[in-house]
């Protein structure tokens, strides 16, 4: 979006700020991480991307986490909501599990679970 600011491409990436630049400009509007920082919330943000749009034009609101807030927008436009309860590969979501174990076991626990799997894996480790 830096730059010449001309709607003729086929794609155009830009933050939800960058949007003002583009009055009346898009059939399909894409927000991602509507949920988060600095989306949710900003209803000079939400404005500005609405006023994005053709007259026609469509807009979709992607989020991971559908909170009471999200759910509170899509009630106030009475949007449609879609769940996708799989990825494009076709497995299902990951479902995260929490194992709480004493301090001392927690190196072993990972060094063990590490050489016996073979999926990837991403593993925190809080500290209380």
């Amino acid at each position: 979006c830096e730059g010449y600011y001309e709607t003729s491409g086929d794609l155009i990436v830009c933050t939800t700020h960058q949007l003002y630049r583009y009055y009346q400009s898009f059939d399909l509007l894409i927000l991602d991480e509507v949920d988060a920082f600095p989306f949710k919330g900003d209803e000079v943000l939400e404005n500005i991307a609405l006023n994005s749009l053709k007259k026609a034009g469509r807009i979709i609101y992607s989020s991971a986490t559908i909170d009471d807030y999200i759910k509170k927008f899509i009630d106030k436009r009475e949007y449609k909501v879609v769940n996708l309860y799989r990825r494009p590969h076709n497995h299902d979501l990951i479902v995260p599990r929490i194992i709480y174990l004493p301090k001392i076991i927690i190196p072993l626990y990972v060094f063990n679970y590490l050489l016996h799997t073979k999926r990837q894996i991403i593993i925190f480790i809080l500290k209380f």
